[in-house]
């Protein structure tokens, strides 16, 4: 922008902001390690609203308000951004003068979206479709990507069909350019990140693994879902590893991919690592801990027997059932 914007320090491309940083390379370092923790606490702790664009405004305000005093209030002048998407043009972004008005009406809009897993291609062009437009508006003078990307997360997670917000914004270059196109008519780029985030928040809940990382979602689905073997404790397993997902390893040779705990080795592996050890920390499949779990909490059956069943009961003999739990893991290890 020009020296002659009122968001800016005189004479320079700086935006204002509370720690009076006017270098661009220290703004720009500081400014991302604030929002970026701000990001963080936010996943943990969301904004509380119905989706309506007071929720928008403070969903900014949580993210940027550390950084800059206008924080969570709609830009106060017409922006202009060449695009690269665009071949250096910009978006038309919306009035600042019916900012509010326009918000209103798109995240209202959006409130109403259910996602339809019978229909999932037109499920995700209606919700890119709700992306572009409230992007679109560009409510504020920064920060606008990052502000839509945070609101997706809390509202996809929300609404039942968490889209994975490592797929969706990894790459936000990428992800700013599909928008930016979806503007004039190619949603096609942005429609196809939708569904793949889709996919991959719901295969980031394994049958077997339990919770695992964006990354290792990506790995599976390439390897088209293989099945997962877990060693016993003495198994000795060897072969390349193929992701690190909190704490568990998977490694895979020609026959399988297998689990095993990280506690296993001196070092954290990482992909790719040729590594060979004997299990002496045994990881169990989350299938068989939900055995356990239903067998414990199975009624007693011989709390509620009549007095009659008892008496046919003492005429017959049975081994005594017996359940064998294993040692409960921390809150880190079921979120593997």
């Amino acid at each position: 922008m020009s020296g002659d914007d009122p968001y800016c320090y005189p004479g320079t491309d700086v935006l204002r902001n509370r720690p009076g940083i006017s270098d661009p390379v220290a703004h720009q370092r500081l400014e991302r390690t604030i929002t970026n923790a701000a990001l963080i606490d936010l996943a943990k702790d969301p904004v509380r609203g119905n989706y309506d664009a007071r929720h928008f405004l403070e969903i900014h305000r949580r993210v940027f308000g550390q950084f800059y005093a206008w924080a969570g209030q709609p830009r106060v002048y017409e922006l202009d951004k060449p695009e690269v998407a665009l071949g250096g043009r910009s978006v038309q972004y919306g009035d600042h003068e019916t900012i509010d008005a326009d918000l209103g009406r798109e995240m209202a809009a959006l409130s109403r979206f259910r996602w339809d897993d019978k229909d999932k291609l037109t499920s995700a062009s209606r919700f890119a479709s709700h992306m572009t437009v409230i992007w679109k508006v560009h409510a504020f003078r920064e920060g606008n990507t990052r502000t839509v990307g945070a609101l997706v997360r809390q509202f996809s997670k929300d609404r039942g069909f968490e889209l994975d917000h490592d797929t969706l914004w990894e790459r936000a270059a990428e992800t700013r350019d599909a928008l930016a196109r979806a503007t004039i008519g190619q949603p096609k780029d942005l429609i196809r990140t939708i569904l793949t985030a889709h996919q991959i928040g719901k295969d980031r809940n394994h049958p077997e693994l339990g919770r695992i990382t964006s990354q290792t979602a990506h790995v599976l689905r390439f390897m088209n879902k293989p099945a997962i073997s877990f060693p016993k404790q003495g198994e000795k397993v060897t072969g390349q590893v193929l992701d690190v997902s909190y704490n568990t390893v998977l490694i895979g040779n020609e026959r399988t991919v297998q689990a095993v705990l990280d506690k296993n080795f001196s070092e954290r592996p990482v992909a790719n690592m040729r590594i060979g050890t004997v299990v002496t920390h045994a990881l169990e499949p989350l299938s068989k801990l939900r055995t356990v779990e239903l067998a414990r909490s199975a009624p007693d059956r011989s709390e509620s027997q009549s007095d009659a069943e008892r008496g046919t009961a003492r005429t017959r003999t049975s081994p005594a059932r017996t359940v064998l739990t294993p040692p409960r893991s921390n809150d880190r290890e079921r979120g593997r």
